[in-house]
């Protein structure tokens, strides 16, 4: 459609629709990552409370003195020593060092299962101090969507739990010395059955971090219209490139800009002006100076323009200031005032007539990159108001008067909200009169007063409005300093975060329930006692002869009575551990 409205673009121009590849980025430094690093250490609830799990099961049919156990109450103490969160080699590594261990408290066992018979034992309970690490990968590519559009596609792996040998849980009491003599021939052994519990259990997590961080990333595709006036600027904004390095997280993001229509109040031309500038050098510190930073914000001066271009040709800053101020009426006694002796002079005093006044931009806005007072500045030139009155009855253009000036506009970006801010300076203004003819020179120092009015019209309070910035697990934003490139190319807002008021996260515990908070529903005997043993009619190494087997089974001799013994305490230390399971 524009190679119809519009020439072909000449050279370091961009005609309305022709992508922006390096319009905007965000960088977040692994200074950055090893800060919020910092947060997820915050944020490990302290202690998990096991209160009131007790049961009963029977083993078979003929089980006349059912199985009964209860664990008093007892805290589980979670506590990280250090979280990592790298970039490198095109992914992300998490990997969480934590230690885990309890309160002392009291298991009670009483009763009969299959062979275990006249059970009473009271063991003392209190896991001992465990490391635990976690470590999962992260990894993350552009691919083209069937739209056409960039989207970002993210592969978590689900995380590898390694758990250092568990020591003995339990104290005086049998059970406890059996385990004792199990650790001794294999240290592991506690470890291992809680892996079997809490590996299931984190099956699918990667899936879950995939679609949450895809949702979030891909949030950053945008598609929206806005304007002044009767025009509208479609835009579009989609990631257009994406690093994982020893740098941190690098993702770019390209943009399209396109106005509905060109109005004829503006000579448009081919489109606005292009640097085609690289992408800046992303490393911890701000351009050349000392300043290290946790995440960053570029935006290109290429992008702004090409905006602020589409605005402006489809004649949304073409206005008639007469009709759009309100509560002010504009005739020749108010500019008698303003514009001096040789103004006055043409009208008659007594007899007010209306002045016109049209805003006649030869020339788009443009932005420019400020180290000092607002960090942005639109810039206006050859912004031209005409002035027209009734004289010797007829419509007389009086005189023009070109505005020289820069806008500021602070992006206001603080720890809850971003809100802008226009600001504007009016001892910064400055004026050029190419059109005076029916006055004296100098007319246009009493606009300056009055452009304000003027600039309200064109840039409404509304314009900019205030946006709240949500908490993120009590993420805040300490200090964000805005600094241009040398080239005047690309505004880089650098952001301190504050990880002051991040709260570990609250969980209830449990209360209640049978083998551990989830309760249990299964067969008779969850423990398979025969089969842990390794003794059955089937099992390998078992026959008549052997010790401790029968073709029925285990043998119910006393003096092997204390092993089934240990593989129930251990099983139930084991589910007692699981029972953080969905409810961390």
């Amino acid at each position: 459609m524009w190679t119809l409205l519009l020439p072909i673009a000449a050279a370091g121009t961009l005609p309305p629709g022709e992508p922006i590849p390096r319009a905007a980025a965000l960088h977040v430094s692994n200074a950055g990552l090893a800060h919020m690093g910092d947060a997820v250490e915050g944020l490990v609830p302290p202690s998990f409370p096991v209160a009131d799990i007790y049961g009963s099961f029977e083993c078979d049919e003929a089980d006349e003195d059912p199985l009964t156990y209860s664990l008093g109450a007892i805290d589980l103490y979670l506590a990280a020593q250090d979280v990592a969160l790298v970039a490198a080699d095109g992914e992300l590594h998490l990997t969480l060092y934590l230690t885990l261990s309890s309160s002392a408290s009291q298991l009670d066992v009483t009763g009969d299962c299959s062979f275990l018979q006249d059970l009473e034992e009271t063991c003392g309970v209190a896991f001992p101090t465990t490391s635990v690490v976690a470590d999962l990968s992260i990894a993350m590519a552009l691919y083209e969507g069937n739209d056409g559009v960039n989207y970002i596609d993210v592969t978590a792996s689900d995380p590898a739990i390694t758990i250092s040998p568990i020591g003995n849980p339990l104290s005086d009491c049998v059970l406890a010395d059996a385990i004792g003599t199990l650790l001794g021939t294999n240290e592991e052994a506690i470890s291992a059955l809680l892996l079997s519990f809490v590996e299931p259990e984190l099956e699918g997590l990667g899936a879950e971090i995939e679609t949450s961080l895809e949702d979030a990333l891909n949030g950053l595709v945008l598609e929206t219209s806005f304007g002044l006036g009767e025009g509208e600027v479609a835009l579009t904004l989609e990631p257009s490139s994406l690093e994982l390095t020893e740098a941190g997280l690098v993702l770019g993001l390209g943009a399209t800009s396109v106005p509905s229509f060109i109005s004829d109040c503006v000579d448009a031309g081919e489109g606005s002006a292009s640097a085609d500038a690289p992408w800046p050098d992303f490393s911890e510190r701000a351009w050349d100076t000392s300043l290290e930073y946790d995440a960053a914000i570029f935006v290109n001066k290429d992008f702004v323009d090409h905006v602020l271009w589409g605005v402006w040709a489809t004649g949304a800053l073409c206005l008639d200031v007469s009709t759009a101020v309100e509560g002010l009426t504009l005739d020749t006694q108010l500019f008698s005032n303003l514009f001096g002796e040789s103004f006055a002079a043409l009208f008659d005093e007594n007899d007010p007539k209306p002045v016109n006044i049209v805003t006649a931009p030869d020339a788009p806005p443009t932005i420019g990159f400020q180290e000092d007072g607002a960090p942005f500045a639109l810039q206006l030139r050859e912004f031209g108001l005409n002035f027209s009155a009734p004289l010797d009855d007829r419509e007389t253009r009086l005189f023009r008067a070109d505005v020289v000036a820069d806008v500021g506009i602070d992006p206001g970006l603080g720890a809850t909200e971003l809100a802008p801010a226009v600001i504007i300076d009016t001892e910064a203004i400055q004026f050029e009169e190419p059109y005076n003819e029916l006055v004296e020179p100098g007319f246009s120092e009493g606009l300056a007063d009055f452009l304000p009015t003027v600039l309200g019209t064109v840039l409404p309070d509304d314009l900019l409005p205030t946006v709240a910035i949500p908490s993120i697990l009590g993420i805040g934003l300490d200090t964000v300093f805005w600094l241009p490139d040398a080239d005047g190319q690309w505004m880089g807002g650098f952001i301190l975060l504050d990880i002051d008021n991040v709260q570990p996260l609250e969980v209830a515990g449990c209360e209640g329930g049978s083998f551990g908070c989830d309760g249990f529903e299964g067969e008779t005997d969850p423990f398979d006692f025969e089969t842990l043993l390794g003794c059955g009619e089937d099992s390998a190494g078992c026959g008549a002869d052997s010790a401790g087997c029968e073709d029925t089974g285990c043998t119910t001799q006393h003096r092997r009575r204390f092993w089934p013994g240990w593989r129930f305490g251990l099983g139930f230390f084991a589910l007692v551990l699981a029972s953080l399971r969905r409810r961390g």
